[in-house]
């Protein structure tokens, strides 16, 4: 009746795409927060979203 023999265990088949496509989802997400926050930190976007906002110059 089989007893005694070894049965590996049923593994369900999957597909590898979904996380090549997640991971990069996840680094152009990353780049697009690195660019915003060196963004913040230039002077001339700074004195452009003054401009823009219509902020007094300090």
């Amino acid at each position: 009746d089989g007893k005694g023999l070894y049965r590996p265990p049923m593994i369900a088949p999957t597909s590898m795409d979904e996380g090549h496509s997640s991971k990069h989802k996840r680094t152009e997400l990353r780049k697009e927060k690195e660019a915003v926050r060196q963004a913040s930190h230039s002077s001339f976007l700074k004195e452009m979203m003054n401009e823009l906002e219509g902020k007094p110059e300090e």
